[in-house]
């Protein structure tokens, strides 16, 4: 039973660690797309929001959620 336990907690680890990379990965594409939602409401609105500042805001933020999910999972893999 211990193999087979370890053959799936070491498939999960490899999972876990594919799914923050590709997160990490995609983390400016999604930046992009909400700085431009953020500016756009911005503009509806009559303001204005300095839109470098707010992506690499924006970004840092997404890549430090992805490492966070990534670090939650690998919690739950070792408890289970």
């Amino acid at each position: 039973m211990g193999f087979i336990k370890a053959v799936v907690k070491s498939g999960a680890r490899k999972m876990n660690k594919c799914l923050t990379n590709k997160q990490i990965e995609n983390a400016p594409k999604k930046a992009y797309k909400q700085t431009g939602n953020e500016m756009n409401d911005a503009r509806k609105k009559g303001e204005y929001i300095n839109g470098s500042k707010r992506y690499k805001e924006n970004k840092l933020s997404n890549i430090n959620k992805a490492k966070e999910k990534g670090k939650a999972r690998e919690d739950f893999i070792s408890d289970y």
